[in-house]
This record gives C-alpha cells, structure tokens and sequence, in this order.
C-alpha cells in the first residue's frame, strides 16, 4: 500500500525536476545559440572587409596556390561544433540530473509518506483496539441481560443486583466513550481554553476531589505547593491532576501520595509521588501508549481501567508545550514529575 505510494510521488517529484530542468535546458541551449550567432555575424562581417581589402590589393597575374578554407567556412564548422557541444552537455547534465534525483525523489517521498503511514497505523490500531474494549463491556451486559431473561427463578433482590452490575458495565462505558472523545478532540483540534490560573488553588480543588477515594483506602494526600500562577486550559489541568492522583490512589495499598509544586525560573513544576507498588522496568517505556494496561496483580483493586488515563495526561501536558518525567521502582513507588511552561 504504501509502497505505491511511496513509487507515485517519487514519479511526480522526478516528472516535476525533470520538466524544470528540460525546460531552462532549452531556455540556456537558445539563449546561447543566440549569443553564438551574433558573435558569428559580427566575425563574419570582419573578415568580408579583410576579404575586400586583399581583393583591392591582389596582383593581376596571381600565381596558384593550394585551394584554402576560408575564414568564414572555419567558423561555420566552429559554430555547427559548439552547438553540438552545447547539446550535448546539456543531455548528459540532464541525465546526471535525472539520476541523482531518482534517488533524491525516492527518499524524499519515502520521509514524506513515513509519518502519514505511522499516524494510518496507529489510527488503525486505535480503532481496533477501541473496538475491542467496546466489545468486552458490550458482551458481558448482553450476557447477563440474556441470562437473566431466561432465569424464572430470580427474584427481585436477584434482578436488583444484576441490573446494578450491568449498570456498572454502562458506566464503564460511558467512561471509554468520554475518553476517546477527549483524545479525538486532541487529534482534531484540541484548541486550549486558556485564561489565568492559580496552580495551587486547582491542585487544592483536585486534591478535594479524590480524598473520599483515597480515605477509603486511608491513604493520605500531602499537598507542599507554592503559589504560582500562568496562563492555561483550567479543565484539562484539572483533568491532568486528577488522572495522575487517581492513578496514584488506585496502585497504592497503603501509605501517602505527596504532590509537590515548585516555581523554577519560567517553568512550574508539579511532582506527584505515591509509595506504591510501583512500575516494573518493562512497562515504563509504555506507560503513556493508548489501552496500554500494567499487570492487574499491581492494582489493590484488581482493576486497571482502559488504558487511556495516562494517553490523555501525556496529551494535555504537550498541548500546554510542557514536559513528563518518570521515575518508578517496583515495590517503592512512583513520581511523576511535570513541567509546565510560565506563560
């Protein structure tokens, strides 16, 4: 598939080159030629004046001599020469030209389809694997409803829990849906709302947010943050935090989660550390790639979510042109640590 393509634009790029390079090789071939036949006139002139004067000046009774060129006949043959060699340079520059841009062409065409065939792949990959995790939740609702019906025996209690966990499932579903809206709105547009904010009040109101989950968990929030202010999209910050925080209290059995914000010249930095179970060596490089999902035996819960918490953090951290950092050890928590630009 995209070697084809790969061959048609290298074929437009050589037919482009080559359409330019033929068309001023005619424009130099012509211009010269020009410049040949005027130098050629006037030389031609020169000698029918020297040709006149030695027939003025001639004897009557001559004696024979050996029949001679005349000057003009040997500038007649100079220029025929210089026109052929003209023509002939700029054939061969012309195929000199054709085949260094061949291999110009191929690998300029090649560094041209490379990211389009890279972002039709992940798409391809996305919708896949989008479609699976559909698929799981979709299957199990069917399933239970299915079994249910067919049941005669359930009485109410029974129906009670089975809509409660299909109910669940929608959850868990909704929440899919709304992620991949958010990372579709990132693809298409993506545009930031921003507006000044005071990081350490929205790290507050985050920090408010999860503290029932984390109580459940008796975990404990520490918050050292100093008072830094910039110009950014509030809600997907918001957002930003509590993907990280959630992330923290889910793969956290016992201990604290420490966020920390510092100002360091034109950058803010937050640090959000947990004393988990940490991140194995492996999974690190992967980490922020789409429905990539850790080992369940990490999770407290047993539940790791769909695998696009951290590809939508890493996405609202480049929209804002800032930076993540990871640091992690298996057994010994985790830290992520992010920069944001000052604006």
């Amino acid at each position: 598939m995209f070697e084809k393509a790969i061959f048609k634009l290298t074929s437009w790029y050589l037919i482009i080159i080559m359409a330019i390079s033929i068309f001023f090789s005619i424009l130099v071939y012509f211009s010269l030629s020009f410049h040949l036949n005027h130098t050629y006139k006037k030389a031609e002139l020169f000698f029918q004046d020297q040709e006149d004067l030695n027939i003025l000046n001639a004897p009557l009774n001559p004696p024979p001599l050996q029949p001679k060129l005349k000057p003009r006949q040997l500038l007649n043959q100079d220029l025929a020469l210089a026109k052929k060699s003209l023509r002939l340079n700029l054939i061969v520059l012309n195929g000199l030209i054709l085949f260094f841009s061949s291999i110009a062409s191929y690998f300029l065409a090649k560094k041209t389809i490379d990211p389009i065939a890279q972002t039709i792949l992940k798409q391809k990959d996305f919708i896949a694997n989008a479609s699976h995790e559909l698929k799981t939740p979709l299957t199990a609702l069917k399933t239970s409803i299915e079994v249910a019906l067919k049941d005669k025996k359930n009485d109410k209690s029974a129906l009670k829990k089975i809509l409660k966990e299909n109910l669940n499932d929608i959850d868990n579903l909704n929440n899919l849906t709304q992620n991949l809206l958010t990372l579709s709105s990132f693809y298409s547009n993506g545009n930031l709302k921003l507006e000044k904010i005071d990081l350490k009040k929205l790290i507050e109101k985050a920090t408010k947010k999860i503290s029932p989950l984390a109580k459940k968990k008796n975990i404990a929030i520490k918050n050292n943050l100093q008072k830094v202010s910039t110009q950014a999209d509030y809600n997907k910050l918001e957002q930003l935090i509590l993907i990280f925080l959630d992330n923290a209290v889910k793969f956290t059995k016992k201990g604290s989660i420490t966020v920390t914000l510092t100002k360091k010249t034109n950058k803010a930095q937050i640090k959000i550390t947990d004393t988990g179970v940490g991140i194995d060596k492996k999974d690190i490089p992967h980490i922020f790639d789409r429905f990539y999902k850790i080992d369940k035996s990490r999770s407290s819960q047993n539940e790791n979510g769909f695998g696009l918490g951290l590809s939508i953090a890493k996405e609202i951290i480049n929209k804002h042109q800032g930076s993540i950092n990871l640091s992690s050890k298996k057994g010994s928590g985790t830290t992520f640590t992010i920069t944001l630009p000052i604006k």
